[in-house]
């Protein structure tokens, strides 16, 4: 009775987490007057925050209570934040929808969206498939303290908080897919030192050191953010140049769905597949797995980008940050290079100008 009783309410706690997450983000997009990168930078940074105290409020509730106190405590405080949460009334003004928005099957016929869901999906499943297995890992390697244990993830969450607060910097800039690519990039790279891969055994000789799987850990965890918070901004910028009405409820509710159904895929399938990897061939092979996926989201990314720019295809507003003023001028990454590729190549190359209407933002 125990076991079906501890899924039922992790099923129930993950489905009401969810529809909060939704609801919450696509709110606060809504009434509040900050960017998009802003409100998902602060929303990530919030599940670092638990992420960071949650296991040593666990710890202090059960020293003092016991295990069930651990439910009594977490389901009180749920309970009394539900009920505060529904007496706050938000007042939204009515919107008449589009035919389109009415229709939501029609998001996943929205050009790009596949890609970026597949984007998503492999972020979620690469960081679950490292994270559910790291604490064996650096338990059964290393001859580390608990505490030391312990005070490492905190770590890892305090920087991913503050890493989520840089990068929606950067997306607010509209820097959007210069992160990801970025992002995607450096991560390819880092997974090779985590365990570190048999593939740089010319380097370590098989030897594994807990400094530098820390650190690895440590820059991982940010450069998620990077990888992660874009996607918001992208997903929504791809659904206004469909037709989306710009600032719906609408339409921040569907990415917003879109997004974490996405996430949550991520999350359920990367723990069951990297605990069969790790059975089949260890914990360095299957962080070496996670570093080829990551590069092959790197190509996937610049086919994606060299495909639309060569096509014509745009991906957002030109040089807009959602709810700001557009610009004249082409401020992003990829825009900058074309730019200075047209004007480098002058006389030796036809170039066909750049149609502001089409530019592509980052």
């Amino acid at each position: 009775m125990f076991l079906p009783m501890c899924m039922t309410l992790r099923m129930t706690a993950g489905a009401g987490s969810s529809a909060l997450t939704v609801a919450g983000t696509t709110m606060l997009l809504k009434v509040s007057s900050f960017k998009v990168g802003t409100v998902t930078g602060l929303a990530e940074m919030i599940i670092g925050a638990s992420y960071a105290s949650g296991p040593m409020i666990g710890s202090a509730i059960y020293m003092l209570g016991g295990y069930t106190s651990v439910f009594w405590v977490m389901g009180g405080v749920t309970a009394t934040l539900t009920f505060l949460l529904s007496l706050l009334q938000v007042k939204v003004a009515a919107e008449t929808n589009s035919t389109k928005e009415r229709h939501s099957l029609a998001l996943l016929k929205t050009k790009s969206i596949p890609f970026l869901y597949l984007l998503t999906f492999v972020h979620r499943f690469v960081s679950f498939a490292r994270t559910s297995m790291l604490g064996a890992f650096l338990i059964s390697t290393f001859d580390q303290a608990d505490w030391v244990i312990g005070l490492s993830y905190s770590v890892w969450a305090v920087m991913y908080m503050i890493a989520c607060l840089i990068t929606a910097k950067f997306v607010n800039k509209n820097y959007v897919y210069s992160c990801m690519l970025m992002a995607w990039l450096v991560n390819s790279l880092i997974y090779l030192f985590l365990a570190p891969s048999p593939l740089l055994d010319f380097l370590f000789h098989a030897n594994q050191y807990f400094t530098l799987t820390f650190c690895s850990v440590l820059v991982i965890n940010m450069i998620d953010t990077a990888e992660l918070i874009p996607l918001f901004q992208a997903t929504l910028d791809i659904l206004i140049v469909n037709g989306y009405s710009h600032g719906s409820t609408s339409t921040y509710g569907l990415t917003a769905a879109l997004i974490n159904s996405s996430l949550s895929l991520g999350g359920m399938i990367g723990p069951t597949v990297s605990g069969t990897l790790i059975d089949l061939f260890g914990f360095p092979w299957t962080t070496t797995i996670c570093s080829a996926l990551s590069l092959a989201m790197v190509l996937i990314l610049s086919s994606f980008l060299v495909i639309t720019k060569t096509t014509n295809t745009p991906l957002s507003l030109v040089d807009e940050s959602v709810g700001g003023p557009p610009s004249t001028t082409p401020t992003s990454f990829i825009n900058r290079l074309s730019l200075y590729f047209r004007k480098s190549t002058k006389g030796y190359f036809k170039v066909a100008p750049v149609q502001p209407s089409q530019s592509l933002v980052d």
